[in-house]
């Protein structure tokens, strides 16, 4: 059986670098689900395709490296970062997140994700370069 790490980059290289959307039930088991993408919502393995390609629209040139990783058991750990542009302005896109994934045998059955979404969209040009210093002044952003 294949490292449950290199399980894990295949999944970023074939499903959100290249967007192979179809190859996904080679990586998730049927019941898989995944917490932290969006708050206080599990997304599942249904609903993946659209969550990818939405992601996809608004970035190009995605690369997703795994910095560093852990094992232990059926648990693979990762700190991500992921590289691209912003695909309405072709400016560069560099983001840091990490990701906890359990598996059964070859399939991933549950992904805990942590993204740094304030600073993906600081580059995404939908909040201001220094939203993080501004909120932590105490302005709200309105």
């Amino acid at each position: 059986m294949p490292d449950k790490a290199d399980i894990l980059k295949d999944w970023f290289d074939r499903i959100w670098t290249a967007g192979d959307v179809d190859a996904i039930p080679e990586f998730l088991a049927d019941d898989a689900t995944s917490k932290g993408i969006l708050p206080d919502m599990a997304v599942v393995s249904t609903d993946m395709p659209d969550l990818v390609q939405l992601m996809r629209t608004h970035l190009g040139g995605i690369d997703v490296r795994l910095a560093k990783t852990m094992h232990e058991g059926d648990w693979v750990t990762a700190l991500l970062e992921v590289r691209g542009h912003v695909a309405e302005t072709g400016d560069p896109l560099h983001v840091f997140g990490q990701i906890m994934v359990r598996f059964e045998g070859d399939k991933m059955v549950e992904m805990y994700h942590s993204f740094d979404f304030l600073s993906f969209f600081e580059q995404m040009g939908q909040l201001p370069s220094n939203a993080l210093a501004v909120l932590l002044a105490g302005t709200r952003l309105q």
